[in-house]
């Protein structure tokens, strides 16, 4: 077990100098950052995304429920596109919802738990809506 204490870039080499000879191993390598005494196994610059990824997807919760809400006051202009772009807005929500999750999971655990089969569906509900 090697435990490195400085930040940087670091590779794994293995290198079989006799010839003609077959070797074979199992290699389980853990990549993580140490921040305030917790692993955190997303890179430096992924760190934030989930409370990014939340705050877009209130964001477009919000954008979702205003536009019901101008639908319902306007329902005599109400078409069918109109009610698609709501359900774009809800489905854009949805999509922001499950990443937040996934990044939050790998964030902490370093895998997804199916939070990306959720992401998945819900990108292409939208992109079948647009």
């Amino acid at each position: 077990i090697i435990h490195i204490k400085e930040p940087g870039t670091y590779h794994v080499y293995f290198s079989n100098c006799l010839p003609g000879t077959k070797i074979g191993f199992k290699l389980k390598l853990t990549q993580y950052n140490v921040v305030r005494g917790e692993r955190v196994y997303l890179t430096a610059g992924k760190a934030s995304l989930p409370a990014l990824y939340s705050t877009l997807c209130l964001a477009f919760l919000v954008a979702f429920v205003v536009w019901c809400m101008y639908l319902c006051k306007h329902h005599q202009y109400v078409v069918t596109i109109h009610l698609m772009m709501g359900l774009v807005a809800l489905f854009k929500a949805c999509t922001l919802f499950s990443e937040a999750f996934e990044y939050h999971w790998l964030k902490s655990t370093g895998k997804p738990h199916g939070w990306n089969i959720a992401f998945y569906i819900f990108s292409f509900l939208k992109g079948m809506l647009l």
